[in-house]
């Protein structure tokens, strides 16, 4: 029997299968979806008829990445309904990843030749996909792989900017591809003055020995000319992502990510190259019975190693820089789906960092010049609380509260609240 473990992922599936006849009458299809079984993804097509023996060969093919999804074998349940296909332990599925299952030696009625498309069927904790019957005359034959494109897959998310289907929506800045957030104010006679928060993230996926990993470019850049302090911090750099750790009972994930980058104020006059390495675990969204308010926790623990690439003053140019990371983000969604509010969203993002080595930034002399500030090796922590009414998924309004200080310059924000416009998208996971 199988094991019956909660699916986790959701595939879509096309069934085709090759002209000879393993009977005369094929069974038509009932379900297609995968479970975790064991330590190895198990696809499981449902058939409302028996077999007597299982197909001569089955093939699991990855259309969105060009490849076929290794499966070690290939057999019907006890009493013949169903075609398990055993994938081998090293491959992961993804539930927005389009998969072609071919089963070799059976042939299905005309009415039975149908694509499987996914719905959401709740069956004993099993969530299935059930199919539907395209017009169609004979058995459908065995596509092609589609052919694999030449751009490099770290930076394929740029040709996703010109395609608007690409696009979907984001719980908030922390799991957000393009992120911005700002307000500006004016008065008469003065010049404006503003804030701003974005990131843009275009790590592309690249499947490397069966796992999916996230590489690419990424921008994050807080700052302004608030006179009343902004975080004045730009990071620039490349980012390497992927799991180290899947699926226990808690944890969907704990994920590795490594970030070389340079990290600067936004006029460049403090200039410091950090690598920084994280481990981040997601854990498994709480989602209420009637799916209105959902949960996500994101802790995270690093460190950051790196030099000074140039001081305006002789006191920190060149410096080392070794800093201990913790932190977490958190989002609280509730579910508003009404005409002009699409949902309203609570964000926490935390970070604290201990400095081990003396850190010296500086400051404008009241008098000209410059002054060194020696940050020493106190922790310095950030915390920044958003609550943001999302018009449509990608665009609202938030207010904002922040406190603490970030490198390069640790420039303290003594609970700062702004009130602006953000726009968070986030690409599909193709």
């Amino acid at each position: 029997m199988i094991n019956r473990l909660r699916v986790t992922y959701l595939l879509t599936l096309a069934l085709l299968f090759s002209t000879h006849a393993f009977c005369a009458e094929g069974p038509s299809i009932r379900s297609a979806g995968a479970r975790f079984v064991s330590g190895h993804w198990q696809v499981e097509i449902g058939l409302t008829d028996s077999l007597t023996e299982a197909p001569a060969n089955c093939n699991l093919v990855d259309v969105t990445h060009s490849r076929f999804v290794a499966v070690v074998g290939c057999s019907i349940t006890s009493l013949g309904s169903g075609v398990l296909m055993r994938l081998n332990d090293k491959e992961d599925l993804n539930a927005d990843t389009a998969y072609i299952a071919v089963l070799q030696s059976m042939i299905f009625t005309p009415k039975d030749s149908g694509v499987v498309r996914p719905v959401k069927v709740l069956e004993k904790d099993v969530l299935v996909a059930q199919p539907s019957v395209p017009p169609a005359i004979g058995p459908s034959p065995t596509p092609a792989p589609t052919p694999v494109t030449h751009t490099p897959c770290f930076l394929g998310r740029f040709g996703d900017l010109f395609n608007v289907a690409s696009f979907g929506a984001a719980d908030g800045r922390d799991d957000a591809n393009l992120f911005f957030s700002g307000q500006v104010t004016h008065s008469r006679g003065k010049d404006f003055v503003g804030t701003y928060d974005t990131k843009l993230d275009f790590s592309g996926r690249c499947n490397l020995n069966g796992t999916v990993h996230l590489i690419g470019p990424m921008l994050d850049l807080k700052g302004g000319n608030d006179p009343n302090g902004s975080p004045d911090s730009l990071n620039f750099g490349f980012l390497w992502e992927f799991p180290i750790l899947r699926r226990n009972s808690l944890l969907s994930s704990i994920r590795l990510t490594q970030n070389p980058r340079l990290e600067s104020t936004q006029d460049f006059t403090q200039r410091n190259f950090i690598y920084g390495i994280d481990f981040r675990g997601v854990f498994k969204p709480w989602v209420s019975g009637n799916s209105m308010i959902r949960s996500h926790f994101r802790p995270v623990v690093g460190a950051e190693v790196g030099k000074n690439l140039h001081g305006i003053i002789p006191a920190v140019d060149s410096k080392n820089i070794a800093r201990v990371k913790i932190g977490t983000a958190f989002f609280l969604i509730f579910a508003v789906a009404i005409p002009a509010l699409q949902d309203i969203t609570f964000e926490t993002s935390y970070a604290r960092r201990w400095p081990l080595i003396d850190e010296v930034t500086f400051a404008k002399g009241k008098s000209g010049g410059f002054t060194p500030i020696f940050i020493g090796t106190t922790p310095r922590d950030y915390v920044k609380e958003t609550m943001a009414l999302n018009f449509t998924k990608v665009f609202g309004t938030s207010v904002a509260y922040e406190y603490g200080s970030v490198p390069p310059l640790y420039q303290f924000l003594d609970s700062k609240f702004t009130f602006g416009l953000n726009v968070k998208l986030k690409f599909d996971s193709k």
